[in-house]
């Protein structure tokens, strides 16, 4: 899968789960999802991993989420890469 197709259905995902409406990927990609600038919760992050496993037809693993991996979309991108 190409990365902007990539990028996009993750942002897609995340515009879904918190109801914002980011445009730019770029621009917010090393954010901290439970930041200020994106704002989600634990519910939330539950749901948007749930919404990318849709997506993209994918497992996440124990691996993916612990240690902050499931922290920015960049790192999010960087994991659904290697699993695509």
């Amino acid at each position: 899968m190409k990365e902007k197709l990539v990028k996009e259905k993750i942002l897609t995902a995340l515009n879904k789960v918190t109801k914002n409406n980011f445009e730019d990927y770029e621009s917010i990609q090393n954010f901290q999802l439970t930041g200020w600038k994106i704002g989600m919760n634990a519910v939330d992050l539950a749901y948007f991993l749930l919404e990318l496993r849709k997506k993209f037809n994918i497992c996440f693993t124990e691996n993916d989420v612990k240690d902050y991996r499931f922290n920015t979309l960049k790192s999010i991108e960087i994991i659904i890469n290697k699993k695509i």
